[in-house]
C-alpha cells in the first residue's frame, strides 16, 4: 500500500509540474500579443466578397460617416492657396483653431480654382472648419473646404507629393482605443469615401504600452482591362497612434485575392 500511495503521489506531482509548465507558456505566448478590445473579424467566403464588392455596400453600419449631401471634400493646403504660377511640388494640408485663418483660406484656395463658388454655409466640428460652396451655373457641384483644426491632428509634417508610412499628429489628448478608433475611421472616411472601388468590411482595435491601433479589413477591385477580368483583393489597413507623440502611422497588408465575377 505504501509503494502505490507513493507512485500516486509522483504521479500528482508530475500532473501538477506539467500543468504549472504548461500555463507558464499560455501565459508568455499571450504577453506578446496586444489585447483585442472588438472580436476577430468574420471569415468571408469568395461568394460574399463578390456579392459586396459589386453591391452599392461601403461602410459598416457603425462605422464613422458623413452625409455630404452630393459635395467633394478639399483640405486646404500649400498649392490651392496660390496662383498657377506661383505653386510649388509641395503639398501640405493647413491647420489652425481660428476660424477666419480658416475662412481666408477656403477662400483664396476658391478665388485660385478653376472657376469661383459661392459660399453657401459654414460649420465646424472638433475635427475641421468647414465651408460649403457652390458653383452657381453648375449647382450640383459642390465643393467642402476644410481646414483641420490643430487641437485635433496637425498634417504640416505630410507632402501629398512625397508621401511615406506618416500620416500626420494626433493632437487630442488623451489617446484612448475610443478616440484612435475614431480618427482611424475619420482618415479611412475621407480617403474612400468617393472611391467606389473600396469597400471597408470590419474593423478592430489593438493597443500595447506605445501605441494604439485600428486594424480595418478592407475589400478592394482592379477593374479589367479589355481581355482581363476584375481582380478583387482583401486585405488590412492599420492606423497606428504612438501613445507618447502622437504620431500617426499607416501600413497595409493583403490577405487573399480572388478573381472578379466580371471579364472584359
Amino acid at each position: 500500500m505504501k509503494a502505490i500511495k507513493c507512485s500516486q503521489f509522483l504521479v500528482l506531482c508530475l500532473i501538477m509540474v506539467v500543468q504549472v509548465a504548461l500555463s507558464g507558456c499560455d501565459i508568455l505566448s499571450s504577453s506578446d500579443k496586444p489585447p483585442r478590445t472588438s472580436p476577430p473579424p468574420p471569415e468571408y467566403t469568395d461568394e460574399q466578397l463578390l456579392e459586396l464588392v459589386y453591391s452599392g455596400y461601403k461602410f459598416p453600419d457603425d462605422f464613422y460617416e458623413e452625409d455630404l449631401e452630393g459635395a467633394s471634400i478639399y483640405y486646404v493646403n500649400t498649392v490651392s492657396v496660390l496662383p498657377l504660377h506661383e505653386r510649388k511640388s509641395v503639398w501640405i494640408e493647413f491647420c489652425t483653431d481660428d476660424r477666419d485663418q480658416a475662412f481666408a483660406w477656403s477662400e483664396s484656395s476658391n478665388v485660385n480654382s478653376s472657376y469661383y463658388r459661392d459660399l453657401v454655409s459654414e460649420s465646424e466640428t472638433e475635427k475641421y472648419y468647414e465651408f460649403r460652396r457652390v458653383y452657381a451655373e453648375r449647382p450640383t457641384n459642390i465643393v467642402l473646404y476644410r481646414a483641420h483644426k490643430c487641437s485635433y491632428i496637425d498634417r504640416s509634417s505630410v507632402d501629398k507629393f512625397h508621401l511615406n508610412d506618416t500620416l500626420g499628429v494626433f493632437t487630442q489628448r488623451p489617446i484612448t482605443v475610443a478616440a484612435v478608433k475614431e480618427l482611424a475611421e475619420y482618415i479611412q472616411f475621407i480617403n474612400t469615401y468617393n472611391n467606389g472601388s473600396s469597400k471597408t468590411l470590419h474593423s478592430e482595435s489593438e493597443e500595447d504600452d506605445t501605441s494604439v491601433s485600428l486594424v480595418i479589413h478592407q475589400l478592394s477591385i482592379g477593374f479589367g482591362d479589355w481581355g482581363m477580368c476584375d481582380q478583387i483583393s482583401l486585405g488590412t489597413v492599420t492606423y497606428s497612434v504612438d501613445r507618447q507623440t502622437g504620431v500617426i502611422t499607416i501600413s497595409r497588408e493583403r490577405i487573399r485575392g480572388v478573381q472578379g465575377g466580371k471579364c472584359h
